[in-house]
């Protein structure tokens, strides 16, 4: 049995750089209130929580939680919360059937 080169063993991984980079690869966007913050994310929350959903729109809706705690949404105060309140959705992007959806949850969670 011929061993993997370094290459193949690391096929799909992800370095602590590259992490960083695809992390922070998400839309700008701007938090104005707790209140628009939350409803940005029980939004998210409405697409992953639905498998159902285009697996498009669950890359989108996990790249925008990124985009959300790069733009200060650990400062506001009901986000600990909202984020309990991912913790399902989360978890099935990250038992997702598509490879896509899978690797940005990954990310998303870091």
């Amino acid at each position: 049995m011929a061993k993997a080169t370094a290459k193949e063993a690391a096929a799909g991984a992800v370095d602590e750089e590259d992490f960083i980079k695809a992390f922070e690869d998400a839309p700008a966007v701007q938090i104005f209130s707790n209140r628009e913050l939350e409803d940005q994310l029980t939004k998210i929350r409405e697409v992953l929580s639905d498998d159902k959903h285009d697996w498009e729109h669950r890359v989108v809706a996990l790249k925008k939680v990124r985009s959300l705690i790069l733009a200060g949404a650990l400062e506001y105060e009901g986000f600990s919360q909202q984020l309990r309140l991912l913790e399902a959705p989360l978890k099935l992007s990250a038992k997702d059937l598509r490879s896509q959806v899978v690797r940005e949850a990954c990310i998303t969670l870091g």
